[in-house]
């Protein structure tokens, strides 16, 4: 037997090494071998959205190895390159050809040991079926094998990133592929690069790559936007599998980037069916658990992240600041919207380290058995809103420490398990259900809290150890209930005709050198039509169009570089010369129902910039043209870029039902997308339309458009001034985007830049929209949000981002419009109500940054970063405005005159300055922006009868300290303040407390330097606690004494007052510990308690001591007592652990 395995071994080895060699032989010959661009349509093993075509297929070439035995890295750079150019930034190839096409990698599994490069408008895609945890991976497989790149950590030195598998420029994607680490240990976790690096160091430009259903099978950092090169725009969709440091981390963006449906879990790899892979219960589980981050966020641009799910991790969601310093040589930090996240067993779901200004918002997340669900870190700073969240923790739903400067939204969220844990910083906690049990609320020494409207389970405990004023208001409060968005995922829309017809356009009589391509376009639309339906392919060029084009029923007109970019050079563009000054005649593309569109740029070559520096030309306007495309009921709209378009998409002039648009973007100069005509149950996702696509179109990283500005003409005085214009046009006159009468239209993740009205609800014979808008951006618009009507059904809003501008410069854009931007306005004629969920709101608006002229807007959980520059709100007499737990930052004026009685304020953060409050609609449980600690907060003992004061100085005065009257003081007077004086206060019993509070008056009188001291019998004294020219001093510990003396160290020229001199007690109980271990017993040590008192017998001198609940939970901060203290505990069984001078002692005792 043993003979037989030998021989067999040997046989394995020879084929091994005959195979190797072949495969070798085949490699060395990729060059010889001719790459023709076939442009085939693919019929993928597995279910897709789309149906897409390859300009090229690995299997085509002998040195194609599916087996994972030879390097295939030269074959595959070879072919990517043949697809495109990397040196070329503006996107075409050394001939003049745009980029842009997909190399198509079949199942099988391909080994890669060194790095590969997607050149410009390049997508590498293969065959990709979602994974199942616990279920074998299927589809391509990518071998991550780079021996130079083993060990590599870029998080350590950034210059690895060089070695990452794949490494994008602009406009690439990699799709349905599955990356795979073979040579990594789960037993012994090394690093490597990242699986996908977005951007190329050098490149100028970083911007709009796509990442889309990959499977991470074991990557160490799995998509990384480079940090060494800044850009914008990256997109991730279906990112899924068992990343062991970083699944996700962007940083260094400027421009809108989206994550969607990610799940990360140690059971992906567990459950791959590949070689090597470990247990489900194996060590990379716990490698994951104590190491590893789904998402990081760092240095964003309002970016969109949703459905992510991270099982099993460290930090399922991380803010910090960027690695990198911008102008001024600060670290940035991330703002955006957040939506729909699961965190199941992790540390910590959401970790804040850094948090702008500006705001992060999130919606419908859900934490399950984490230890932590929001968790802040010392000095994050900005601020956090958290609506309908759903926690069960096992430490706290929400903690922040007692340095916290993150103000926290809390809005209509259920609280399951894990108390709200808030020792320092604004907190606002509105219309919350708490299931939890009590203490279901800890508020620390430093927290300034509002908590109104809120409902609990179980009889409520509110742990208040705040040294500030909260308010605690359990009244409820009417106020729109927070809707459910009915995501539907962006791959279960119909993306894809139903047919399987196909023609490649070039072979029909389409030309880059044809005059007019629309006839023999057409025709070859009709002939897919009459073959049933499918597929008209344009390859990378530009073709020039002079009459309307008809899109048949069932039938896809596709180009080249089907992903989500702004138009950057590369692909597929439709030169549009039809229409020219008949902007109300037939647009360009007319949909038939059930068609669709995909992958094109859509360019209007005559809309030259000197048209608005030369009246000459056309009066100092651009060309009036239709539509570019207008739709009808049942057709899709993906991945189409636009520039220099007059009017984009028409969803109006049909009954467009069901129509579905995904990441229309680019520029037009009047009118982006206008929906109507009675159109239902429509889609827009993910537009992202920004000036810069015309205004900066001749720069390379975009195309080096003719028609746009150019940067490199020798007067930069001209290019200055077309730059300008450009971007004036459009906030002058661009409406990006208009809803009519049309029903429950629902709008997700949608951007744009640079407007005069950004989103406008109105309405068309006689009916306005309704529907459903969630994470909707209108950046520098004038006119941000016009509400001019709403449909029956209502039209509500989910974090929305709004910022108004005013921009400068010669006269460009007019100055009515900057004199009246706004981030609302309402018309007189709105008679419905339209509530925002969650909005941040920064700018410049320059005189009233809101204009309620009619109807209702309500607001809940906003954040006014900047409330404006002069007056917040107008609001008419037939209008209201209504503010619910909102932060408004200060500023001048708050209300207009005339406009209180139709405001109403509550639950918010808000100095109301000269307002008189009374004559609002509304003014309750709000506060100021900043506080000053004192009684009646929480923390505060104010049982001090009988207390007896004495001082170095003045004794006579020092009884004024405790005589609850503010018009009397004790004071050092003309002493001033001089080292040795002292206020000292017999408290008659032990008390405890763990820090002291001096009310000065007037910080001008705080003792310039103090220690603080406790005694038991007024002879021995202990310093607990110092600080310099403060009125509070909180103690590391927790003391139980009679005696407490505050004695001056300092020199200063004023006088030290007390006017009311206080203890407080800050300590919260800690979160579950282990009991502690203890090694050591004495039956002489005894402990009881007797009623509120804990005494102890047969220790040796003073002794610490901890008490736990039969949980271990920890219950009181550490103290010292010597033979007896008062204990304040509810009945019940505890564990003390006591130590003393020479051991330590553990009792279990019960209080009645």
């Amino acid at each position: 037997m043993k003979q037989y395995i030998k021989i067999m071994r040997n046989l394995q080895t020879f084929f091994r090494k005959t195979i190797g060699l072949w495969l070798l032989l085949a490699s060395s010959a990729t060059c010889a071998q001719e790459i023709v661009l076939n442009w085939e349509r693919i019929t993928p093993k597995y279910e897709t959205a789309d149906a897409f075509v390859a300009g090229l297929n690995v299997m085509d070439y002998d040195a194609a190895d599916p087996t994972g035995l030879s390097d295939q890295t030269k074959l595959f750079q070879t072919l990517l390159d043949s697809l495109g150019s990397r040196s070329i930034n503006k996107g075409t190839k050394a001939n003049g050809t745009p980029n842009g096409g997909v190399l198509y990698v079949p199942e099988g599994k391909y080994l890669i040991k060194g790095s590969l490069f997607l050149p410009k408008g390049v997508t590498i895609r293969g065959d990709w079926e979602k994974p199942v945890k616990g279920q074998a991976i299927k589809g391509t497989i990518l071998m991550a094998a780079n021996p130079s790149a083993k060990g590599h950590d870029c998080q350590v030195i950034s210059a690895y990133e060089q070695q990452s598998l794949i490494t994008m420029q602009p406009s690439s994607a990699v799709r349905d592929l599955n990356i795979w680490y073979p040579d990594q240990d789960p037993n012994n976790i090394v690093a490597y690069p990242p699986a996908i690096l977005f951007g190329q160091q050098g490149y100028w430009g970083n911007d709009y790559v796509l990442a889309s259903n990959i499977t991470l099978v074991n990557a160490y950092d799995g998509i990384i936007f480079s940090r060494r090169n800044g850009g914008g725009a990256p997109n991730c969709y279906g990112i899924y599998g068992s990343p062991l440091k970083r699944g996700i981390e962007i940083d260094n963006i400027a421009e809108i980037g989206r994550i969607d449906n990610v799940d990360f879990s140690a059971d992906y790899w567990a459950g791959s069916g590949l070689p090597g892979s470990p247990a489900v219960n194996g060590a990379h589980k716990a490698y994951i658990r104590e190491n590893g981050t789904a998402v990081v966020m760092r240095r964003n641009d309002w970016s969109f992240i949703c459905k992510v799910k991270a099982e099993g991790y460290n930090i399922g969601y991380r803010m910090d600041y960027s690695y990198n310093e911008d102008t001024n040589g600060n670290h940035t930090s991330p703002n955006g919207h957040n939506y729909g996240m699961e965190f199941t067993d992790c540390k910590y779901g959401v970790y804040a380290a850094a948090v702008a200004g500006a705001g992060m918002m999130f919606y419908e997340y859900k934490f399950v058995n984490c230890d932590y669900g929001f968790y802040m870190d010392k000095a994050a700073g900005g601020i956090v809103q958290i609506q309908a969240c759903e926690f069960d923790t096992k430490i706290a739903s929400v903690y922040a420490p007692l340095t916290n400067n993150t103000k926290i939204i809390m809005n209509q969220n259920t609280i399951n398990k894990g108390p709200v844990d808030v020792l320092g910083g604004l907190v606002s906690i509105v219309n919350c259900d708490f299931n939890n049990e009590p203490d279901q609320i800890l508020l620390g020494a430093n927290a300034r809290a509002i908590i109104t409207g809120n409902r609990f389970s179980e009889a409520v405990s509110i742990r208040d150890k705040s040294t500030y004023t909260s308010i605690i208001d359990h009244t409820p409060i009417e106020m729109t209930a927070l809707p459910h968005f009915p995501y539907i995922n962006q791959y279960d829309f119909t993306q894809k005709p139903s047919g399987t017809a196909y023609r490649l356009a070039t072979n029909g009589g389409v030309s880059v050198s044809s005059d007019d391509n629309s006839p023999a376009l057409q025709t070859l639309l009709n002939e897919v039509k009459t073959a049933g339906g499918g597929l008209v392919f344009l390859p990378p060029g530009h073709y020039k169009f002079r009459q309307p084009i008809t899109i048949p029923t069932g039938v896809e007109l596709k180009g080249s570089v089907d992903v989500p970019t702004l138009p950057t050079g590369p692909g597929t563009a439709m030169e549009i010369y039809a229409g020219k000054g008949d902007e109300n005649g037939t647009p360009f593309i007319t949909m038939e129902q059930g068609s669709g569109i995909r992958g094109l740029v859509m360019n209007y070559p005559e809309q030259v910039v000197q048209l608005l520096t030369e009246p000459e030309r056309n009066g100092g306007d651009i060309y009036h043209y239709p539509y570019t495309i207008r739709g009808n009921k049942d057709v899709y709209i993906v991945n189409i870029a636009f520039r220099a378009s007059y009017r984009g998409i028409d969803l109006f002039t049909n009954k467009c039902d069901n129509h579905y648009v995904d990441y229309p973007a680019g520029h037009v100069f009047k009118t982006g997308i206008r929906v109507g005509g009675g159109s239902t149950g429509g889609h827009i996702y993910n537009a992202q339309f920004n000036q810069i696509a015309y205004g900066s179109g001749g720069e390379t990283k975009f195309g080096a458009w003719p028609n746009s500005p150019d940067n490199t003409q020798a007067d930069q005085a001209k290019y200055r001034k077309e730059h300008d214009l450009a971007y004036a046009y459009c906030w002058n006159n661009l409406y990006f985007l208009i809803l009519e009468d049309c029903t429950d239209e629902i709008l997700y993740n949608n951007f744009d830049f640079g407007s005069n009205r950004g989103f406008t609800l109105s309405s068309n014979n006689g009916s306005g929209p309704s529907g459903l808008c969630l994470g909707q951006g209108i950046d520098q618009g004038m006119n941000s949000f016009y509400i001019d009507a709403v449909g029956s059904g209502g039209y509500n809003f989910i974090n929305t981002q709004i910022v108004t501008t005013a921009p400068g410069g010669a006269g460009e854009v007019e100055q009515t419009y900057k004199d009246n931007n706004r981030y609302f306005q309402t018309t007189a004629g709105l008679t419905g109500k339209v509530t925002f969920f969650g909005a941040d709101f920064w700018g410049q608006p320059q005189n009233i940054s809101n204009e309620i002229l009619g109807g209702t807007i309500e607001l809940q959980a906003g954040n006014y970063s900047n409330s404006g520059q002069r007056n917040f709100a107008s609001v008419s007499s037939t209008a209201e405005f209504n503010l619910i737990g909102t932060n408004i930052n200060s500023i001048s004026s708050l209300l207009m005159s005339g406009s209180a009685p139709q405001s109403y304020i509550q639950s918010s953060f808000v100095n109301a300055g000269n307002l008189n409050t009374a004559t609002c609609g509304l003014w309750i449980n709000n506060l100021g922006q900043s506080g000053t600690p004192g009684p009646p907060a929480g923390a505060f003992s104010t049982a001090r009868a009988g207390w007896i004061a004495t001082a170095s100085i003045y004794n006579d005065d020092a009884s004024n300290g405790l005589d609850d009257d503010n018009n009397t003081r004790w004071s050092t007077l003309s002493d001033r303040q001089k080292p040795g004086q002292w206020y000292q206060v017999d408290m008659l019993e032990n008390q405890t407390f763990n820090g002291i509070y001096m009310n000065t008056g007037s910080n001008d009188y705080r003792p310039i330097s103090a220690i603080v001291s406790v005694s038991a019998d007024g002879e021995t004294w202990t310093n607990v606690g110092a600080g310099n020219n403060v009125s509070q001093i909180v103690f590391e510990t927790v003391q139980s004494a009679r005696y407490v003396k505050v004695t001056q160290t300092g020199t200063g020229t004023s006088a030290w007052r007390i006017l009311e001199f206080y203890i407080i007690d800050t300590y919260l109980p800690s979160a579950p510990t282990a009991i502690p271990t203890v090694h050591a017993g004495n039956a002489d040590v005894k402990a009881w308690f007797s009623y509120d008192q804990l005494q102890v017998q047969g220790t040796d001198g003073t002794s610490l001591v901890r008490i736990y609940s039969i949980t271990g939970q920890q219950v009181t901060a550490p103290f010292a007592m010597d033979k007896v203290t008062p204990v304040h505990l509810p009945s019940g069984i505890y564990v003390v652990v006591i130590r003393d001078q020479k051991n330590s002692y553990k009792k279990k005792l019960i209080k009645r």
